[in-house]
């Protein structure tokens, strides 16, 4: 037989979960907020080159991930 733990408890994890969940929404939002400022003081030349710098990483990391995962089964469906 399980024994059920204090609803106090409960409601606390509950609590707990959702406040972490905010917490890393927030976190998330300003980091977003503050790479976006930073990419919005520079002069449109410099804007240009970090953004073509943004998507050859995605692409560079993309090449990574591929070749890691190659070997399993659910690599080769998504990417084969």
């Amino acid at each position: 037989m399980k024994v059920k733990a204090p609803t106090k408890v409960l409601r606390a994890k509950r609590r707990q979960e959702a406040n972490d969940r905010r917490l890393k929404r927030n976190y998330d939002k300003s980091v977003k907020r503050s790479q976006q400022r930073t990419i919005d003081i520079q002069t449109p030349e410099v804007q240009e080159r970090m953004k073509q710098n943004q998507k050859d990483y995605k692409i560079r990391d993309k090449e990574k991930r591929k070749k890691r995962e190659g070997g399993t089964k659910k690599a080769e469906k998504k990417y084969g």
